[in-house]
């Protein structure tokens, strides 16, 4: 790696903010130990699966839309 290159993995799992990595096909791919911390969710319960598998809407409020308007 030249000097002038940027090692994006290093700074996802450096970041201090939460991040996940989905695929196109909104498949968790990956997520930093800020993501993991705040959520408190494990990795392996995480990476490699559906996006709303791993978060299914809130059974308490059905009607919820999640966008908070």
């Amino acid at each position: 790696m030249s000097s002038t290159e940027i090692d994006f993995a290093a700074v996802f799992a450096a970041s201090p903010s939460p991040y996940l990595l989905l695929d196109t096909d909104l498949v968790i791919r990956c997520v930093n130990g800020a993501f993991l911390r705040v959520t408190g969710w494990p990795e392996g319960d995480l990476v490699g699966r559906y996006l709303f598998d791993a978060f299914p809407p809130n059974p308490r409020n059905p009607p919820a839309t999640g966008c908070g308007a």
